[in-house]
């Protein structure tokens, strides 16, 4: 008999009131072996939440259970299995439709309408007491927010917490130094970078966990919205998922609180930094190392993703434009596989741009040509996005059915079938309301308000018309006329000296 066991625990003080490790498998081995056990695999989940369904050790039992490896799964008791009744009904499916038995140690799950009636019981209590304990303290941190009070202190620069009022009170010297970073940004137009080398040499006060200021501190001081008034409550929440291990997640905006704090700066200032900095991403010299002309302007035809610019080989370095999604496998899509696109020699794209704008300049039909195809390639993606919407929706759907199978053969209790219920009424009002944007982003992009064609014939005509273009006027020109220049190198061959054939596709202002 093939058996496999399933043990975790989520923390030290599970482990002390005898859910260790060590006591779970010594008592499944006890069980299996008293069974017939001829093979034991184990899984062990150490330091995992059970009101998560991802975890390790978990899924490789999944994926087992799928090839049908075992005749028995052991566990020590349901909640180990998962604290959420909807998981533990998910994963004993799992386990039933292998073709294995489940068997607790703890307790006697019976296959009968009153053993899934206990086991349901067990759950219901165990999520219950969890989502109770997050339900107070999620309530009183909303109540504290309505009364236009601060949940607590965060320890911003530019401010000093106000115990008695749970809210902020302006430190004049750090505000001070704040509102030289906004006027130098919104009126000299300058980068975070030198920011840093201005405030180093003046010795101004710098965030309290800094040893010198940085570009980065000063992007993140830039961009908070409570420096122009409004501090935004509820934002993010922190779930602990191991013992030492906490995933931060943003919460749907509708769930955030607006609580009025003191403005350092005003509404229209903080705006104004806020469109410099993008400017300045644009502009960046990461962004254009070695005065790239197109820098910044360049997408990945497969993919969509902006390119970046990297260096390779010997010097004189060359130059290629990279899609991030092949760089680094972090940028994968969820909903497909990793970039296959080739990167692309800047000397060559850049050359075969400035040549199709050349083209376009002796013949501007061409810009509508142009149009007419991003148009296409814009609704196609839509389209698609439309599809991936639907399948989502199928999918919550048969996942709601469950839900009332489950609740009408009275497998769980109507309050957790209303949770499960008003989960995938939530999803599906979410999906619903991404499906009526994209709908109204298709009917937008047949009426496009974009630039006309004799205003881009005009640009490149003011710029051509003077002979040969430097790199900086060549930059120039693309800014003002190029909003995104898709390219994909379609050759095969690989050797060093060979030419490159890109496909273009130019999306004009």
């Amino acid at each position: 008999m093939n058996i496999a066991i399933y043990i975790r625990v989520s923390t030290d003080q599970q482990a002390e009131k005898g859910y260790s490790l060590d006591t779970q498998l010594e008592a499944c081995r006890q069980h299996a072996f008293e069974m017939g056990a001829v093979n034991i695999t184990e899984y062990k989940d150490d330091g995992y939440s059970g009101e998560y369904i991802e975890r390790p050790a978990l899924a490789e039992l999944r994926d087992a259970l799928k090839e049908k490896l075992f005749d028995v799964v052991v566990v020590y008791d349901p909640d180990r299995l998962a604290r959420n009744l909807a998981h533990q009904l998910i994963i004993t499916d799992d386990i039933e439709k292998s073709g294995a038995e489940l068997k607790f140690v703890s307790v006697t799950f019976e296959h009968s309408p009153e053993g899934k009636l206990f086991y349901s019981i067990r759950g219901a209590v165990s999520a219950y007491e969890k989502a109770k304990i997050l339900e107070r303290i999620t309530r009183g941190k909303k109540g504290k927010l309505q009364k236009g009070k601060i949940i607590s202190d965060p320890h911003t620069f530019g401010y000093r917490f106000d115990k008695e009022n749970s809210n902020y009170i302006i430190y004049e010297e750090e505000a001070d130094v704040l509102r030289k970073i906004y006027r130098w940004i919104v009126d000299e137009k300058i980068g975070t970078a030198l920011m840093a080398k201005r405030l180093n040499e003046l010795g101004l006060l710098r965030p309290r966990s800094q040893k010198a200021w940085s570009p980065n501190a000063i992007y993140n001081l830039i961009i908070q919205p409570r420096y122009k008034g409004t501090h935004m409550g509820l934002r993010t929440k922190t779930t602990r998922i191991s013992v030492n291990k906490k995933k931060l997640e943003q919460r749907p905006e509708e769930e955030w609180i607006e609580v009025t704090v003191p403005a350092i700066v005003d509404e229209v200032t903080w705006q104004a930094a806020q469109n410099q900095l993008k400017n300045n991403k644009i502009m960046s010299k990461r962004n254009h190392k070695r005065d790239q002309i197109f820098a910044g302007l360049v997408y990945c035809a497969k993919c969509g993703r902006k390119l970046r610019i990297e260096y390779g080989g010997r010097k004189p370095y060359t130059g290629y434009y990279s899609c991030p999604g092949v760089i680094n496998s972090s940028f994968r899509y969820s909903t497909g596989p990793r970039c296959d696109a080739r990167r692309l020699p800047s000397d060559a794209l850049e050359i075969s741009i400035m040549e199709e704008l050349k083209l376009i300049y002796a013949n501007p039909d061409r810009i509508q040509s142009y149009r007419a195809t991003s148009l296409v390639d814009d609704m196609d993606e839509k389209k698609k996005a439309l599809e991936r919407i639907n399948d989502r929706e199928k999918i919550i759907i048969n996942q709601r059915d469950d839900v009332l199978t489950w609740y009408k053969q009275q497998v769980i209790d109507k309050t957790e079938a209303d949770k499960q219920l008003i989960e995938s009424k939530k999803q599906l009002n979410e999906l619903g309301v991404y499906r009526k944007q994209l709908i109204n982003a298709l009917a937008a992009s047949a009426s496009s308000t974009k630039r006309g064609d004799d205003e881009i014939h005009l640009v490149l005509t003011n710029y051509f018309n003077g002979g040969d273009l430097s790199k900086a006027q060549s930059r120039e020109m693309a800014l003002d006329s190029i909003e995104k220049v898709f390219a994909e190198r379609t050759d095969t061959t690989r050797t060093k000296s060979s030419v490159p054939v890109i496909r273009l596709n130019i999306s004009f202002c």
